[in-house]
């Protein structure tokens, strides 16, 4: 009967340890939303976001950042 216990518990562990790594994964991959500041309020997409996230600009895009065409599609609005 111990042994069943232990069995029981290990699997419970690896289990919890799975659905965090998982979780960490998830949350880790998925785009941010656009911040909530008067900066970012009320823009319309790709045109309202290029002046400051173009190449040259203050705040450019990362080089592994994907196609930049629509930028709502994946930064939604905060707030």
């Amino acid at each position: 009967m111990h042994s069943v216990r232990k069995k029981s518990v290990r699997l419970l562990a690896v289990g919890v340890v799975l659905v965090a790594a998982l979780t960490l994964v998830s949350r880790s991959t998925q785009p941010p939303v656009q911040p909530f500041d008067p900066a970012h309020r009320g823009l319309a997409g790709n045109p309202d976001c290029a002046p400051c996230h173009a190449a040259d600009a203050a705040a450019p895009l990362g080089p592994r950042h994907p196609p930049k065409d629509d930028c709502l599609h994946c930064h939604p609005p905060a707030g």
